[in-house]
């Protein structure tokens, strides 16, 4: 198990200091002053000395600093709240405009697509979608060369605690274990998590199954190898089986090292936009029993 502290293992520093968002921390304190002063009225009706009273709403209101000064907020989906419901003219004020960041509402394939345009991470290339090369070079730029470590994942996944079960294996929350098919795919998934947190809002309230697949998606979409850096090759199959729906496999992999991006199988349904085009073209058929 980790032995970080209780105040470590709270901290989330892709919220805080320069990355803190100040409109995001000017709602949360006004929650928590108004939940304070809640807690106070409230001791006062019900016959508390206005001692216990006053010094119950003062617990309140600092255990809830503590928390916006160590993880940027109260509440989750903050920077999403402030967005959509702030004035403009608060948000210019701050730097946070509407033309400052695209905010992923839903992971609905056209959506994500739509918003990932927008943010400069994806770009149309006839049929196929790839990533733009400001983009490509901020990830590459972002990848650790050496293994992927459990303080990178939990900030992947938005996670309070990860343990490491392996380079490739992390137990997330104690609810379950992530893997992933190579150590370059979680570094991979790593600085593509890092980048579009500096690039979305909304990202940091998708759920974990969410995020993995649209990280998925992207990083069969980098086309340098991260251990080598060699060009990878992303080659698509789709298989037609005799008594099953049809499904498409996906494999991306460096031509020089062999090391492995991505090896995935999903059902050709829900593969047009993520995978069936990642070529611009139909993927060949191969018929398995």
């Amino acid at each position: 198990m980790s032995d970080q502290s209780v105040a470590d293992r709270l901290r989330r520093p892709e919220y805080t200091g320069g990355n803190r968002c100040l409109p995001c921390t000017a709602l949360n304190v006004a929650l928590a002053v108004v939940a304070a002063v809640a807690v106070g009225a409230g001791g006062l009706v019900a016959g508390a000395s206005r001692v216990a009273a006053v010094g119950a709403g003062g617990v309140v209101f600092a255990v809830a600093l503590a928390a916006i000064a160590l993880r940027g907020y109260l509440i989750p989906g903050t920077p999403a709240i402030t967005r959509r419901y702030f004035p403009d003219r608060v948000l210019d004020a701050f730097g946070k405009g509407e033309a400052d960041r695209p905010v992923l509402e839903s992971v609905d394939d056209e959506a994500v697509v739509a918003t990932l345009s927008r943010a400069g991470v994806l770009i149309e290339d006839g049929d196929a979608l790839g990533l733009t090369d400001e983009f490509r070079a901020a990830v590459g730029d972002g990848v650790d060369s050496g293994n992927p470590d459990a303080e990178g994942v939990r900030a992947a996944l938005r996670a309070d605690e990860v343990d490491a079960l392996g380079p490739t294996s992390f137990e997330v929350d104690g609810e379950g274990i992530e893997r992933w098919v190579s150590t370059e795919a979680v570094a991979v998934d790593v600085a593509l998590a890092a980048e579009l947190d500096d690039r979305l809002d909304g990202w940091a309230d998708l759920n974990r199954g969410d995020r993995r697949d649209v990280l998925t998606g992207l990083r069969l979409r980098v086309e340098r190898c991260p251990a080598c850096d060699s060009r990878a090759e992303t080659t698509v199959e789709r298989l037609d089986h005799c008594c099953r729906r049809p499904h498409v496999a996906v494999q991306s992999a460096c031509r020089e090292c062999d090391a492995l991006l991505g090896d995935h199988v999903v059902p050709a349904s829900a593969a047009d936009t993520w995978i069936e085009r990642v070529d611009g073209a139909e993927p060949p058929r191969a018929s398995t029993r």
